[in-house]
């Protein structure tokens, strides 16, 4: 996954270690230190991004992950976005996945090693939608064809009559 990543955390040594292991993965980074600054960049970046990795607790007077999430969640509803924590607690966990999160981390000493873990989960969770996507086109593609040829055949040979029963097998093949 070539991805464009962008890492909203407070703490500079949790943005820079992040950054530097999906750089050496061959990932691209956009690092900021606040929840504001990452809508300001998914609003207003010069790329696009691919994953946002969100702190939960930013401090105060800054809003928490959960309401950038939501935020976020109201301009694009399918960017994967998983939240980094600190102190989290199963409710937290759960609250964050109900407002679209893809997966929430606790930041411990294996932080790389669960980020990774939950990289490859979506990079499968990925793939499976792009072919999802792939089989829509090809099957809008095969409708257009089919109406083609249906028209076509309509237009060579007169239909005799027609029925409610022909109209369903005909809607049903398109």
């Amino acid at each position: 996954m070539n991805a464009h990543i962008l890492i909203a955390d407070d703490q500079p040594e949790i943005r820079d270690t992040l950054g530097e292991s999906l750089v050496a993965e061959g990932r691209s980074v956009h690092a900021c230190g606040t929840g504001r600054e990452a809508l300001s960049y998914l609003t207003d970046g010069e790329r696009p991004v691919d994953l946002v990795i969100l702190d939960l607790d930013y401090g105060p007077g800054e809003p928490d992950g959960l309401e950038i999430l939501r935020d976020i969640r109201k301009k694009n509803e399918t960017i994967p976005v998983i939240i980094l924590t600190g102190k989290g607690t199963v409710e937290t966990a759960v609250t964050a996945l109900r407002y679209g999160a893809t997966d929430f981390i606790e930041k411990d000493f294996y932080i790389e090693d669960r980020l990774e873990l939950s990289l490859e989960k979506l990079e499968r969770v990925l793939s499976v939608l792009n072919e999802n996507e792939r089989l829509k086109a090809e099957v809008e593609d095969l409708g257009r064809e089919v109406r083609f040829y249906r028209d076509e055949v309509g237009k060579r040979y007169q239909v005799i009559g027609e029925s409610r029963q022909m109209d369903a097998i005909l809607t049903q093949a398109t």
